[in-house]
């Protein structure tokens, strides 16, 4: 079960029948009581917290977060943290988006498209299946604003011959 931050905040609000159904720690008293009599007259219905729609309304909204913000999510939960890196996750949404037309030299494009052809298709797929796309996006985010050799880093600070070029990793 995960724990950590994304159990505080998604542990005790509960969804039942498509409503969520949550009491508030705000209502007065007169209100609580009514509020307490109406939910319990509601059918019992098995009651099932966010940690139990991981691939919904969570990886869903996940796909919105930035890289800082997925990464404190992956750190709340092996579970969420293995969705968010699968093909078609937010770390592959985010890398699709930020690094949109961008190839990195020895790495091609951050998310290849597929090929047409009948058994080419296939062997994409698989292969995008097993991509880690939080390294992929990792390795994007260092790579791509460096320069290949003779130079490296991001800044070029000294050329030895004049008209000497320089090339970019991406």
């Amino acid at each position: 079960a995960c724990g950590g931050a994304f159990q505080a905040a998604f542990g005790r609000l509960f969804v039942a029948g498509g409503l969520g159904h949550q009491e508030s720690p705000f209502l007065a008293e007169g209100l609580k009581s009514k509020w307490l009599v109406r939910t319990q007259a509601l059918p019992q219905i098995h009651r099932q917290s966010l940690l139990d729609l991981t691939e919904g309304p969570c990886i869903l909204l996940a796909t919105f977060l930035g890289a800082a913000d997925l990464c404190g999510m992956d750190a709340t939960c092996r579970t969420v943290r293995e969705l968010n890196r699968a093909h078609g996750g937010p770390w592959c949404v985010l890398g699709s988006q930020t690094f949109l037309g961008l190839e990195l030299d020895g790495d091609g494009v951050f998310e290849p498209l597929e090929q047409t052809g009948d058994e080419r298709i296939g062997a994409t797929s698989r292969k995008q299946a097993r991509v880690d796309w939080k390294g992929r996006f990792a390795r994007f985010q260092a790579e791509v604003p460096t320069f290949r050799e003779p130079f490296s880093g991001t800044e070029i600070m000294e050329v030895e011959q004049p008209d000497e070029i320089a090339y970019s990793r991406c």
